[in-house]
């Protein structure tokens, strides 16, 4: 409840710091606790590879908390300046030429351990102008690969605009019903999950097309 507070106290920190940093909080008494308890912690680092921010998952469900808890954002840490992995991720994705984008940060973790490394997540917010022209910055192909589910659909087609106007070559992936990018590589490997991938890479007008034909096919008055 209170091992980060004090830590960061022998370090030499402050509450205040803590406190506008998002990793402590004051209860109704007027005491401070650590804000991330009982949970996971993913760091997020910048460009330069230093850590500005957090989430924190919980390990196990708790009643009236969030599953995830992501840090405030300060004056180092803007979420829509930021993207999980990048600094990471950011040779390989020079390297291959092309940058894959996944929802969440177990997808990625899970990609890296099977040593698929030029992936970044969106970590479930919308793609912003600045994540875009990061990604630009390193590529001019961008391949969505998100859930098989309708909510990932329609994230997938929901981010696309930004990155069309900047002039990207989109493309975009569904993983198959029922499954994630986190589970098809632990199931499958990267060599199947790579295969799939090349096998399923649509553009934007075959995307949009496809699903007009899903529609209509499972609509009795068309």
């Amino acid at each position: 409840g209170n091992d980060l507070i004090r830590a960061a106290h022998q370090a030499g920190y402050t509450d205040e710091i803590m406190l506008s940093a998002g990793l402590i909080r004051k209860n109704e008494q007027g005491k401070y606790y650590d804000a991330f308890t009982r949970r996971i912690m993913f760091p997020f680092f910048d460009r330069s590879g230093r850590v500005i921010g957090f989430t924190g998952r919980l390990i196990n469900a708790e009643k009236d908390k969030p599953k995830y808890l992501n840090s405030p954002e300060t004056e180092v840490f803007k979420k829509s300046r930021f993207l999980y992995g990048l600094y990471q991720s950011k040779k390989e994705i020079m390297k291959e030429n092309e940058c894959l984008l996944v929802e969440g940060q177990t997808d990625l973790i899970s990609w890296h351990l099977a040593g698929i490394r030029n992936v970044v997540a969106g970590s479930g917010t919308a793609l912003s102008e600045d994540q875009v022209k990061m990604i630009l910055s390193l590529t001019n192909c961008l391949t969505f690969v998100y859930d098989g589910d309708p909510a990932g659909i329609q994230a997938s087609v929901s981010n696309i605009k930004i990155p069309l106007q900047l002039g990207l070559d989109v493309y975009l992936v569904v993983m198959p019903e029922g499954e994630d990018p986190d589970s098809y590589v632990t199931k499958h490997g990267a060599d199947q999950l790579r295969a799939y991938i090349e096998d399923n890479r649509k553009d934007i007008v075959s995307f949009r097309t496809d699903m007009l034909k899903d529609a209509i096919e499972h609509d009795p008055l068309q």
